[in-house]
């Protein structure tokens, strides 16, 4: 059995789908097993492979959907950026090629990073970057209580709250207030959004933390951008930090705080 690749792609986006079968072919001709993994596609069709990391074409977004999939079958990604921001990327397209050759070569190293996991009544989510509680309505706002490690952290007038790990420190949270969080840190962030309070201020709480909310009226849940439940009066949202980590291929060390510097200044 040949080591396989998994290709992810977003094929919203123009030409992605073209730049990965490019890719898909580069990887062939190194001996490389290739596998488009799709909407169609499921963990079972992946049983028999002898998978050794993802490679995920697009933004941030797409590889926030493929660490799901990495996690579940126990394999790092690789990001290969074709969006605008590309936080969680390690190349261009055009770097692929002598990735795969650093790769046979062992010149990369393996980068974890935490997760979150949420739970609600009988549900249970986990995701990379954040867990957002959203109103349930436009006009208005929300009154949503937090408690960690169950001591009142009180209740906050506002459209919602962010719960960040350091790697969704630079996505919804930074927009929200939220601070920059060194590399090495395992922390979780609570930045609540357009408070109704000049007396609101972001909260930095261990990573082995027990973060819950309630919110007054009817609202919504986010992980890492896609919705998944909407939430009831007072039903409470626990979130903790999730027993699995992603994994990310790296060559080289990245300095975050240069990131910043070219991907949102």
């Amino acid at each position: 059995m040949a080591p396989c690749i998994v290709f992810v792609a977003n094929a919203e986006k123009s030409n992605v789908i073209s730049v990965r079968n490019e890719a898909m072919r580069a990887a062939q001709d190194k001996g490389f097993e290739c596998f488009a993994y799709d909407s169609n596609s499921s963990l079972s069709s992946l049983s028999e492979k002898d998978v050794l990391f993802i490679a995920a074409f697009g933004g941030d977004g797409t590889i926030l959907k493929s660490v799901r999939l990495a996690v579940a079958i126990g394999v790092p990604i690789l990001g290969i950026n074709l969006g605008r921001v590309g936080f969680l990327s390690e190349i261009k397209p055009s770097e692929f090629s002598s990735f795969l050759q650093k790769f046979k070569d062992c010149k990369y190293h393996i980068e974890e990073r935490m997760m979150l996991s949420c739970q609600i009544k009988e549900n249970s989510f986990s995701c990379l970057n954040e867990v957002l509680l959203y109103k349930g309505s436009f006009p208005g706002i929300a009154r949503i209580s937090v408690s960690i490690n169950g001591a009142d952290a009180g209740t906050i007038p506002c459209d919602g709250i962010v719960i960040s790990t350091p790697t969704g420190a630079t996505g919804y949270a930074i927009s929200a207030g939220g601070p920059i969080v060194a590399p090495g840190l395992d922390v979780v962030i609570l930045a609540p959004i357009c408070p109704h309070s000049l007396a609101t201020r972001p909260i930095v709480a261990p990573a082995s933390s027990s973060v819950e909310l309630k919110i007054h009226s009817k609202g919504r849940l986010y992980t890492d951008g896609q919705q998944v439940l909407e939430i009831m009066p007072n039903e409470c949202i626990r979130v903790t930090m999730a027993d699995t980590k992603a994994k990310f291929l790296r060559t080289e060390t990245r300095n975050l705080y240069n990131l910043i510097k070219q991907k949102l200044f």
